[in-house]
Parts: structure tokens; C-alpha cells; sequence
């Protein structure tokens, strides 16, 4: 069993799908969804999971958003060239392929190919977009009580990612309000306190547990995709939630 969450995007869902069919791997729908909690000004992301095959809902909350992360780097490429350093923006959108959208990574990986940097999150990476940096500042993230309603009315699991990292365990009881159905307990940033934190989290309101080692490819730091994994009871559980979530929420929406 296998999910591709990308962020804020699922272009690459069938794909993941088919490729998973070829090789007798059960792949669930999946999306990371970068959202926000303006209360205390933090980032809280929200997973998705088993969501039908169009995604209505979760489209016409991330579009907007990708669009606004794309203009954003088209202004970081230009400050930052502007800054001195070689940098166009032919250049990044070859770094970035087949990505419809540019990101600050694929900018950081055309400066490290070019020899400004050794890797992506380096010194020159927070001296560029952190702090007082030429291109930093930030796009305008969705609420997350958006995203939790955007997986529900596509009908999956809305789940709340790494807790520990993002340290937001204290917005679960409200989440639950709004439908949160799962919560991330294993992964790369997670302490032995975390785990333990999310675990009784998840037996206390029960809640599925779900895992991963939040791959990103050439654009993260190393991680063996795999390394972490949802535990069993989620590989067992995830379909039953998922007929909950439908059957409760299409009453609840009529």
C-alpha cells in the first residue's frame, strides 16, 4: 500500500495509480495540503486520503494557491537575479520538468547546479528566503478548517500531518469538530515524545494513525522512501473510515 501526497496538488494521482496497478500496489488517493492557522500564525498541513476521482472540492481550494506560489517565485527569481547571482527564469522552469508550477526548491537547485550552494538547505537558502533574505516572505496558505471541509466534501479522510513537527497538537479537539478523522503519528521529525503524544491522541478521540517519511524526492533532505510507515491498523481501517466519513457527512451536507 503506497499514497503520493503532494503538495497542494494531484496531477500525479492516476499516474501513481496506474503505476501501482502494474505492480500489484494498492495506491491511495492522496494530497498535503498547506494550510494555516491564523490564530496563532503557524502552517498546519492537512492530508487527504481516498478522495473520489475528481476532487472538486480540494481543486478549487489548491488551484488558487498553487498560482499564488508560482507568482511568488517568478518575483523570487527576479529578486534574486536582481541580487547578482545568475539566475533566469528559463533556467528554473527547466529544472522544474514537467511542474506546471515553480517553487522556490527548483531555484535552489538551478543555484546549486550553477556552484552558489552545496544543496538545497543550505546557508544560501536561508540567507535568500528567511529572515531579512532578498526573496523572503511568504504566500498566503489556506485556513485549515478549509482544507478539512475541502477533503470531506470529496469524500476522504482528512488527517492532520506531522503534529510534532508543526507542534499542533493543541488545535486536534478542534479539528475533530470539523471532521478530522486521522492524525500523522510516525514520521522523520517525530521524537519518542511524539509519537507518544499522537498515539494517545489517536486513542483518546480514536482516530486513524497514519505514517510516512515524507519523501520529497531530490528537493528534501535524504530520507529512504519507505524507512517510516503507516501502521497496520490504518492499512486495515483506512476503507471503513472512508465509508464513515461519505455516509456521515452526505447526511450531514443534506
Amino acid at each position: 500500500v503506497l499514497s503520493l501526497t503532494d503538495h497542494d496538488n494531484i496531477d500525479g494521482t492516476c499516474r501513481a495509480i496506474a503505476c501501482g496497478a502494474a505492480h500489484n500496489i494498492n495506491v491511495i488517493p492522496g494530497i498535503e495540503i498547506s494550510a494555516w492557522d491564523p490564530s496563532a500564525q503557524r502552517k498546519v498541513h492537512i492530508l487527504g486520503y481516498g478522495y473520489r476521482s475528481h476532487a472538486s472540492a480540494i481543486t478549487d481550494l489548491c488551484t488558487p494557491l498553487l498560482r499564488r506560489r508560482h507568482a511568488r517565485t517568478l518575483e523570487q527569481i527576479q529578486l534574486i537575479s536582481s541580487a547578482g547571482y545568475e539566475l533566469s527564469e528559463r533556467d528554473v522552469r527547466k529544472e522544474a520538468g514537467q511542474s506546471q508550477y515553480l517553487y522556490k526548491q527548483h531555484i535552489m537547485a538551478v543555484l546549486v547546479q550553477k556552484g552558489y550552494a552545496d544543496s538545497i538547505y543550505s546557508g544560501l537558502y536561508r540567507e535568500l528566503f528567511k529572515g531579512e533574505g532578498v526573496a523572503a516572505g511568504d504566500i498566503e496558505y489556506v485556513h485549515y478548517a478549509d482544507a478539512i471541509a475541502a477533503v470531506l466534501d470529496d469524500g476522504g479522510i482528512p488527517v492532520l500531518a506531522h503534529p510534532g513537527q508543526q507542534r499542533s497538537f493543541d488545535l486536534i479537539r478542534v479539528m475533530i469538530q470539523l471532521g478530522l478523522q486521522g492524525i500523522e503519528v510516525y514520521h522523520p521529525d517525530h521524537s519518542r515524545e511524539d509519537v507518544e503524544t499522537a498515539c494517545a491522541y489517536a486513542e483518546n478521540f480514536d482516530l486513524l494513525k497514519t505514517g510516512g517519511t515524507d519523501f520529497h524526492g531530490t528537493y528534501g533532505v535524504e530520507v529512504e522512501l519507505g524507512s517510516i510507515s503507516a501502521p497496520r491498523s490504518f492499512v486495515k481501517n483506512w476503507k471503513e473510515c472512508l465509508d464513515n466519513v461519505r455516509n456521515e457527512y452526505s447526511l450531514l451536507r443534506k
